[in-house]
């Protein structure tokens, strides 16, 4: 009994992905570049080198659980010629497997954002950004099991009668968005943004279609965060992020406490709510020093789903590196200020 669960519970998750919900991390601060495009090569620093991964419902999934890899690297140019204004070039990829494997989603892309300070005193900027790239969907029907092929007797031994069109196919994707970031005050900064995925509604689909079209519906972003210097060495940073996609949404809301132990070192505690029908509470570490900053984040499943879960949902690790990172002042210029949380 509990393999049929556990199997029926799989192929309803593998269903809801094949027709268009994106991949998203708890620590969507962590991953600027699928977060969004205007973010590119908008820090303090030459070159910035990220890394993710994730791994969800594990607890009752085990080796057919979720899993999420992305890196990215961006860096602004044109730097001397740009004199305030900043020009960023950068490059994401991310595979997402799900059900061991039978569903796949790799996704590679290039883009470019530009950073206008807005001001005579150099406090707001703008940012806008484009990426474009291609996504290779791809699933193996050898390791799904359907209704058709419950024999009562024997179990799960009937042949296939599912009208299979493809196991694979590649699409083009394209995202765009916008950044507004601003130094309020010489404590205080903020940033809000917005960013649009699936431009052009691409064609996704496995089985034959019988005349009817199957599109990726867009995905809509919004994300913001105010970031306050308590004294020399406590920062408190709370955050947002909202997605919107066909008839799914997701609210993540939370704050981040950081502690500066001296010029090189940070100390972060975090804890974020993801309201999605009551889905998690999200707890976050992470610890800085210099250029490099490794973050530990758990989901504990509080929906519908805790019982079959053990309340464990998933667990994620972030590191980001920036090389060439100068000395961060209070008055640096809002191109420069890099969202943490």
């Amino acid at each position: 009994m509990k393999f049929r669960i556990t199997l029926f519970v799989s192929l309803i998750f593998a269903i809801t992905a094949t027709y268009g919900q994106d991949i998203h991390f708890s620590q969507y601060y962590a991953s600027p570049l699928t977060l969004n495009p205007a973010m590119t090569g908008g820090f303090n620093g030459k070159v910035r080198a990220v890394a993710n991964y994730r791994n969800q419902w594990f607890s009752f999934l085990k080796s057919a659980s979720y899993t999420t890899y992305s890196g990215s690297v961006d860096a602004p140019i044109l730097r001397n010629k740009l004199r305030y204004d900043r020009l960023g070039i950068g490059m994401m990829v991310f595979n997402d497997r799900a059900g061991a494997g039978a569903l796949s989603n790799f996704t590679a892309m290039v883009g470019a954002s530009y950073h206008k300070v807005l001001d005579e005193q150099n406090r707001y900027s703008l940012a806008l950004g484009a990426h474009f790239g291609i996504t290779q969907r791809r699933i193996d029907f050898t390791k799904l099991t359907f209704e058709s092929q419950f024999d009562p007797d024997l179990g799960f031994v009937l042949p296939n009668q599912e009208n299979v069109d493809r196991s694979s196919f590649i699409y083009p994707d394209f995202t765009i968005g916008l950044l507004f970031r601003g130094r309020f005050t010489n404590t205080i900064n903020g940033y809000i943004g917005g960013s649009m995925f699936h431009l052009h509604k691409p064609k996704e689909y496995f089985l034959s279609q019988n005349g009817e079209v199957n599109r990726l519906s867009p995905r809509f972003l919004a994300h913001g965060g105010v970031d306050f210097e308590v004294g020399e060495h406590v920062s408190l940073t709370p955050g947002f992020m909202y997605l919107v996609q066909n008839t799914a949404s997701e609210i993540t809301a939370g704050m981040a406490f950081g502690y500066k132990l001296n010029e090189f070192n940070t100390f972060y505690l975090g804890a974020w709510y993801r309201i999605f029908d009551n889905d998690a509470f999200i707890a976050m570490v992470a610890y800085e020093y210099d250029g490099i900053r490794v973050g530990l984040s758990y989901d504990i499943n509080v929906s519908d789903l805790r019982v079959a879960s053990s309340n464990q949902g998933a667990v994620e690790l972030s590191v980001i590196y920036i090389y060439g990172k100068e000395k961060e002042q209070r008055l640096m210029s809002p191109v420069n200020f890099c969202p943490k949380f």
